[in-house]
């Protein structure tokens, strides 16, 4: 019998965090944009089989291809031409048939792929779709927009365990086809479904302009990929690069938000051609691609004696590199009021507490975030939410000790204090052998 090495530190947290988005997206909704050239990709038969096991866990899968690829290599075969612009194809009478024709055989590749994991796929006709016509002097043929879903008939196929499958094709009241962008259908089908989740699967890495200008709090991932940003957050980056952030992700940050504002609570592009993109995503809390989310995503709130453990969880890495004193879950517990949380996804990520005294002042204390997000600012706002409720309650200044982390709070609007700056009682308890420094900010009523 072989034995395989098991990490037991590190795989743990992993499953009890893959286990808790199991039971939060069981009956949930998400609508996956699979790009055209992730068909022909040695990835494709994976990604399928990922697909088929979220739908297995009880998540209702949408499927929406691209089919630009198939499309260019067919009409390049049957030697018809095909013009773009601005990003849109002109789709002529000539060419509609061999479109049609390309979508629905992208489809119904997904459809059989499916098919050997066990899932019953259906490809429908569920677009009513109207003409774009003629825009600032481009008659655009047969090319459409999405004008309407028939979201009744998809609701019903998704509780009778059906995944459907949505080709680029919509048909006007008349039974009139055109071709429409299978990023608006993905987005659009998101939003009339009410979906948690819209996924733009990439067939090319969505890189970014080296000299790309971000927004406070947005920050690259070591890999160069945008990480998590608000709605509100996007559309600055949108504005302040418009001519650095190259198609498509332009346009996929642009449907996350449109999408967001309109109801879908995340908004995820995803490298596709990485194995197991997609699980990792859904999966863990900091993910591995770009995600815009609506602003209920991150919260924080007063702590409840539930989230003991979790706030110990949290400082327990910071107690080892001498960050944090040791806190028992009693002393914790004992001080429940005193603390706030950062919730991400329902997980408790961030806690920090504000203890008061009697002369009016208050100690920010325990401030400590989960370690790989410590880039979200997760900190930042945990400051600045204690900061806020010290104001609210009238006091005169907010301390803190500190032995690693002078520069952070000296950003913050602390300045070095001394002992004279401490109540009796923190004074009487601080610790010289520790020699933490001390840091004061003054409260201007």
């Amino acid at each position: 019998m072989t034995s395989i090495a098991w990490n037991e530190q590190e795989a743990v947290p992993a499953l009890r965090e893959a286990l808790g988005y199991m039971a939060r997206y069981r009956g949930e909704t998400f609508v996956v944009k699979i790009e055209s050239g992730l068909v022909e990709s040695p990835v494709f038969p994976g990604l399928l089989r990922d697909l088929a096991s979220l739908h297995r866990m009880g998540i209702h899968v949408v499927v929406v291809p691209g089919a630009r690829k198939q499309i260019d290599a067919v009409l390049q075969t049957w030697e018809i031409e095909s013009q773009v612009h601005q990003g849109i194809r002109i789709t002529s009478e000539e060419a509609l048939p061999f479109v049609t024709l390309a979508a629905f055989d992208v489809c119904n590749k997904i459809m059989s792929t499916l098919a050997e994991s066990g899932v019953s796929a259906l490809i429908g006709n569920w677009v009513k779709a109207r003409g774009l016509g003629i825009l600032d002097g481009v008659d655009y043929g047969l090319t459409g927009t999405v004008q309407s879903l028939r979201t009744d008939t998809l609701r019903q196929l998704l509780a009778q365990d059906f995944v459907p499958i949505v080709p680029n094709i919509g048909w006007n009241a008349v039974g009139k086809p055109y071709n429409v962008s299978s990023s608006q259908l993905a987005m659009e089908m998101a939003i009339q479904l009410g979906a948690n989740k819209l996924f733009f699967l990439c067939d090319v890495r969505p890189d970014l302009a080296d000299d790309l200008e971000l927004p406070e709090d947005v920050h690259l991932r070591e890999n160069g990929l945008l990480e998590s940003v608000t709605m509100a957050q996007a559309q600055e980056l949108l504005g302040r690069n418009p001519d650095r952030i190259r198609q498509p992700f332009r346009d996929y940050v642009e449907r996350g938000v449109e999408a967001c504002r309109k109801g879908v609570r995340r908004t995820h592009i995803v490298d596709g051609q990485e194995d197991g993109a997609l699980l990792r995503e859904v999966f863990s809390q900091d993910g591995i691609g770009t995600m815009v989310y609506a602003n209920e995503y991150d919260h924080i709130r007063r702590a409840t004696l539930t989230d003991v453990q979790d706030i110990q969880r949290l400082q327990e890495p910071y107690v080892k590199q001498g960050v944090l004193v040791p806190r028992s879950a009693d002393v914790i517990a004992a001080k429940i009021a005193d603390y706030a949380v950062y919730e991400v996804d329902g997980f408790v990520q961030g806690g920090a507490a504000l203890h008061l005294f009697p002369d009016g002042s208050a100690e920010i204390a325990a401030v400590a975030v989960s370690e790989h997000l410590r880039r979200w600012g997760i900190g930042r706002k945990l400051v600045q939410y204690l900061m806020d409720r010290a104001h609210r309650l009238g006091l005169d200044r907010v301390f803190l000790l500190t032995t690693q982390t002078s520069d952070w709070f000296a950003e913050l609007g602390f300045v070095r204090g001394d002992l004279g700056d401490l109540p009796q009682e923190k004074a009487a308890t601080y610790s010289h052998q520790r020699g933490s420094l001390i840091f004061v900010r003054t409260l201007r009523r």
